[in-house]
């Protein structure tokens, strides 16, 4: 991309682009969030509606969930390292869900991408983060797609030159983080709006731009490149510790990309095998010699976002809306509504005395007395009730709401309401099931946003982690293991000697039934299994520990006592020499 005049003018030139080209999927954004908080806007009138049933918060609520996609990876080329590298990744972006809080970041971006059509995620490495050594992390954040402004006419962020981020931020927060004075912030509440740029150089690197107003906070050219302070004249680096502008030499220091990572002492792998720290060299002279290992820095090639798209749309980097589907369902209940509380609100019941008796009628009750006069009796007074007939209203509210269930694929099992068309248990998880699989497409997106999550992730790691990472897990017997992320255990080498980052895994989010099944029904299909025998005996110490294993995972109350109890009850029978089972303990799916 070709940058022409002042970079921050170009990039506001950009960023009006975006906003003159978005499409209806943007423009219908501030309607939808609306229509969720049950608004009681009638379209086409300036009249608003007396009464709100918010059947789309409902629907969109029925639909959100807690369950986070488990990530899975897999060597596009197969062989043993291939294998234990892509564990070590699963690993590694599995301790992240638990290290980040993903369960909010979850809850965010589910509530967004139905009601927006698409949540807006930016993956990045923040050397701030640091701990015991380990020198930065990746830091997540889910925020709104009216924040997001995309390239105009392109529709998959991957094949964009530019994309612009909004945000807000505080004063300290800035001139801590970018260590540039903005002076006033021209908001009301003290924040200011800052937008981050990302786009691709002449090169086609990944570059950044951040400013807001009209103050540069950031311009990184090459943006995931290893930099260091480089001195101009004798090409001495500056120390991580130095503070001084010029060199000794008296240059300056610049900033430069490194192309090449020079070792000063042996590196040790995972697996054991070592990367010397000089290794020979033949010359162009047919001389051989020792030199320094050069090995490469990884440098991703991808943005740092991510888009989540509910189902998709033609024509638009977001997906498509619940709430635009079931506007008109929406706006027709809200008028039936209406028109009901409107009845109730001017009928009554209507007291009826003689024409020449005088007294008059009140509210009061339980002290006024009546006195009948003389030649009238009790018959002549009465009560006419003019309470209307809602019997039509309310069918056709509750017909709205069903065109509304039906255009979403939500049956009343899936809402958990009262269902008399399913007989039997199993005849009601097979209709859940099958309500779920319509809503099948949404769980397909999701999965694959957190997929795309997980591979920015790991090259991240591959770019930027120098230390290894200590990573936890559980092994098949049900205990926390320790083991780690190394960005060298991806070292590789061509035909011609030269050091590469195999970097081929394929990237998916392994949901196996988490999305489809609730806890309690999870819990069920172990037991029916267990009594089975599918795990083996059912009276082996060794096959209760197993099926215990299997419940603990599914998250049953209680689980880790049992597994506790029972890895002990097998302990002690292996310890006294009695057999344990028949089957062999494995790491459950």
């Amino acid at each position: 991309m070709v940058i022409k005049g002042e970079k921050i003018d170009y990039f506001k030139d950009l960023l009006r682009k975006s906003e003159q080209g978005r499409d209806e999927a943007f423009e219908d954004i501030p309607a939808n969030r609306e229509q969720y908080r049950g608004s009681d806007r009638l379209d086409g009138s300036a009249e608003r509606a007396a009464m709100v049933r918010n059947i789309t918060y409902e629907l969109v609520e029925a639909q959100v969930s807690t369950l986070i996609p488990s990530p899975r990876v897999d060597a596009k080329v197969w062989s043993e390292k291939g294998a234990r590298n892509a564990e070590s990744i699963e690993r590694l972006c599995r301790d992240l869900r638990n290290e980040l809080p993903f369960e909010r970041l979850n809850d965010i971006c589910e509530r967004l991408t139905y009601v927006e059509g698409g949540s807006v995620w930016l993956i990045e490495w923040d050397e701030t983060l640091c701990h015991h050594g380990e020198q930065g992390g990746v830091r997540i954040t889910c925020s709104s797609a009216e924040d997001f402004f995309p390239q105009p006419g392109i529709y998959h962020v991957e094949d964009m030159e530019w994309v612009i981020l909004r945000c807000r931020a505080g004063l300290d927060e800035l001139e801590s983080k970018y260590g540039v004075a903005v002076g006033e912030a021209p908001e009301e509440d003290e924040l200011f709006i800052v937008y981050t740029a990302f786009y691709r150089n002449d090169a086609g690197r990944v570059s950044k731009f951040v400013w807001t107003g009209n103050t540069v906070l950031l311009d990184v050219e090459d943006y995931y490149a290893r930099k260091h302070e480089v001195c101009e004249r004798c090409g001495k680096l500056r120390t991580l510790s130095g503070v001084e502008e010029h060199c000794v030499c008296g240059g300056r220091f610049l900033s430069r990309s490194l192309p090449f990572e020079v070792l000063t002492a042996d590196l040790t792998r995972s697996d054991g095998s070592v990367i010397r720290a000089r290794e020979r060299s033949v010359l162009k002279n047919g001389e051989e010699k020792d030199v320094p290992t050069q090995l490469p820095w990884y440098r991703p090639s991808r943005f740092p976002v991510v888009v989540r798209k509910n189902t998709s749309r033609e024509g638009s980097v977001l997906g498509q809306s619940d709430c635009r589907f079931i506007r008109r369902q929406q706006q027709e209940i809200n008028k039936v509504e209406s028109r009901i509380h409107d009845k109730l609100m001017s009928a009554g019941c209507y007291p009826v005395k003689p024409e020449d008796v005088d007294f008059q009628y009140d509210d009061t009750v339980g002290v006024q007395v009546l006195n009948i006069p003389e030649g009238k009796s009790r018959n002549d007074f009465g009560v006419i009730d003019m309470l209307p007939s809602l019997v039509g209203e309310q069918s056709q509210s509750d017909r709205l709401y069903e065109h509304a269930k039906r255009i979403l694929g939500i049956s009343n099992s899936f809402l958990g309401q009262e269902d008399h068309t399913a007989a039997s248990g199993t005849a009601k998880a097979t209709q859940i099931a099958q309500s779920a699989g319509r809503l099948d497409s949404k769980r397909v997106m999701k999965n694959a946003a957190y997929a795309e999550i997980d591979r920015i992730i790991f090259e991240l790691y591959l770019a930027f982690a120098d230390e290894p990472r200590p990573v936890a897990f559980t092994d098949a017997l049900g205990r926390k293991q320790n083991g780690s992320f190394h960005r060298y255990d991806f070292l590789e080498r061509d035909a011609e000697g030269n050091w590469y980052y195999e970097d081929r895994y394929l990237f998916s989010a392994d949901s196996s039934g988490a999305a489809d099944l609730s806890r309690e029904r999870i819990w069920q299909m172990n037991m029916e299994s267990f009594k089975a025998g599918v795990f083996g005996d059912p009276q082996a110490a060794a096959t209760l520990l197993r099926y215990w294993l299997m419940q603990e995972r599914a998250h049953y109350p209680s689980a880790r006592e049992n597994v506790e109890y029972f890895r002990a009850m097998l302990a002690e029978e292996q310890a006294r020499g009695i057999s344990s089972g028949r089957v062999q303990i494995v790491e459950p799916s």
